[in-house]
């Protein structure tokens, strides 16, 4: 992202449509990603909502990831403190507890175990550290957990400070997290980029969209 190398960088001082298109859905299968929503299921089961479904399966087969988020913590980087204090106002639901709510998120983290893990990188506006969840213990163990994360060799977050001179333009507008996956066609990784909305997530996969985000 064009945007990462004027950012300062905080390390270990911490400084889809609902329904993918169709050349999506054709573009995730050659990557072996599968789009099948999950709405609900038995006790134990890990569920997400449609329109997060692709994004989850294709971060699970994804060699790279790139995020610029605003006001909230990425969810592939979020404590579970973080995770409980966002979801405990939220109604009840009878198909999923709270509980279901804050084990899909943690188990989207698995990826970042994994043997061969990918490499995320995540430009933070700095309101996704000073908007509060919870209280302060909350955010601190947050913070915490982002300075756990940064000293791994895969992981590399920045911070742009609420000073940071913005130009003609602000460098981070909306949510959004390009993803790269490898495959084994002549036409080399596929690309997608995911826009977060209100109560919605695009996703896109043209050479249009893909290059003013890679700007952004």
């Amino acid at each position: 992202m064009g945007a990462a190398s004027r950012l300062g960088t905080w390390s270990c001082s911490l400084t889809s449509s609902a329904s993918p298109t169709r050349d999506t859905r054709k573009n995730c299968a050659n990557c072996g990603v599968t789009t099948t929503s999950v709405a609900s299921g038995p006790p134990g089961t890990i569920v997400y909502s449609e329109d997060l479904r692709l994004l989850v399966d294709s971060e699970k087969h994804a060699d790279q990831i790139r995020s610029v988020q605003v006001e909230v913590v990425p969810g592939l980087v979020q404590c579970e403190s973080y995770v409980r204090a966002m979801h405990a106002d939220e109604p009840d639901n009878q198909d999923v507890s709270l509980e279901d709510k804050i084990r899909a998120r943690l188990a989207r983290q698995d990826i970042l175990d994994k043997p061969e893990p990918p490499v995320v990188h995540f430009v933070l506006s700095e309101s996704c550290l000073r908007r509060v969840w919870g209280d302060s213990e909350v955010m601190r163990e947050q913070i915490d957990y982002l300075i756990k994360l940064s000293d791994r060799p895969n992981i590399h977050l920045q911070v742009m400070p609420f000073d940071q001179p913005h130009g003609r333009r602000s460098p981070i507008g909306n949510r959004f997290t390009m993803i790269r996956m490898p495959t084994s066609g002549a036409a080399g990784p596929l690309e997608l980029v995911y826009v977060e909305g209100e109560g919605e997530i695009r996703d896109l996969d043209d050479k249009k969209a893909l290059a003013a985000h890679e700007k952004a």
